[in-house]
């Protein structure tokens, strides 16, 4: 029994040497280049999150400063199609105001030309509010007509001293509004030079 025993000791110390250095080195080695592969797989696909991350911010940022410009764009769009359908309305207004007054204007600007709109929709609607307004016009026109080029000169001036009380934010559009009223004078004064030469 003994015997057995002191073999069976030798036989375990055998076996434990054998497995320490036959299986449980390369294993140990195999579970720790594992750990490691494993590691660098985390940091690999935390390096792309993070670059994914930054590169969603950057486009975000990018659409928000493109959408920032578009919004200043559409806004000097649509204030330069209210302007315009002022513009019009001033040179109207002797004929219409009893039937389209400024504040009808502004109620309809802020209900259907303001900057809350898409540039094309407020572009449509100041068509039909355009087309509305020289309606007005041609309706009222019999009792309107300038008599003389002194009639024209001081509606004119008068409709100057009116653009002068537009608020415009870009200085270019008042400037432009001027240039519009200075031609639409002369048309109506070569309208009364016609006129004088039909009656002479």
């Amino acid at each position: 029994a003994g015997l057995v025993l002191g073999v069976s000791w030798i036989l375990l110390a055998a076996v434990e040497f054998i497995y320490r250095y036959t299986l449980a080195l390369p294993l140990a080695k195999l579970r720790s280049l594992r750990a490691a592969r494993r590691l660098q797989h985390e940091q690999q696909d935390q390096r792309r999150l993070r670059e994914e991350q930054e590169q969603q911010r950057a486009w975000q940022q990018d659409e928000e400063v493109d959408r920032k410009r578009r919004t200043s764009e559409d806004k000097r769009e649509c204030e330069r199609i209210r302007m315009d359908c002022e513009l019009l309305w001033i040179a109207l207004a002797p004929a219409i105001d009893a039937q389209f007054s400024r504040d009808d204007l502004h109620a309809f600007f802020a209900s259907y030309l303001s900057g809350a709109h898409l540039p094309d929709a407020v572009q449509q609607r100041a068509r039909t509010l355009k087309s509305m307004l020289r309606k007005l016009y041609r309706e009222a026109e019999p009792q309107q007509k300038f008599r003389s080029m002194r009639d024209v000169v001081e509606r004119f001036e008068q409709a100057k001293a009116e653009v002068a009380d537009v608020h415009v934010s870009d200085p270019h559009m008042r400037e432009y509004l001027e240039i519009e009223l200075e031609d639409m004078m002369h048309r109506h004064l070569e309208q009364v030079i016609q006129q004088m030469g039909t009656i002479s």
